[in-house]
């Protein structure tokens, strides 16, 4: 991924990171930090929702804490029941209720069937 031109408009980001496997671009954003917000903005939050679930737990966290309400909903709208369910183990309590008050109720009532 050393090629990708990050200087570009958030379209040809988007075009030139589609061509990655996901795993290839969460091992980039792990390592990263600076780019984390351009590749979410480029890949929008139904592809990157696919980088999401391959980050580190602690990568997880620490990117959705920098989200807003609006757009951590809106990843949490795009998760699997079950990803949504091994990213709310990763938390405290106290964040699971706030990430859980974000869901709609059919999806927290699947997820406490799991």
């Amino acid at each position: 991924m050393d090629n990708i031109q990050f200087e570009t408009s958030l379209v040809k980001l988007k075009n030139q990171l589609i061509k990655y496997h996901p795993s290839d671009i969460a091992s980039f954003f792990e390592t990263h930090e600076s780019m984390r917000t351009k590749i979410y903005e480029a890949l929008g939050v139904k592809l990157f929702k696919n980088v999401f679930i391959l980050l580190d737990d602690h990568v997880q966290v620490q990117f959705f804490d920098t989200l807003n309400k609006t757009q951590q909903a809106s990843l949490l709208k795009f998760l699997d029941t079950e990803d949504i369910k091994d990213f709310l183990d990763t938390l405290k309590m106290s964040q699971q209720i706030l990430v859980i008050s974000l869901l709609p109720e059919k999806t927290k009532n699947e997820i406490t069937q799991l």
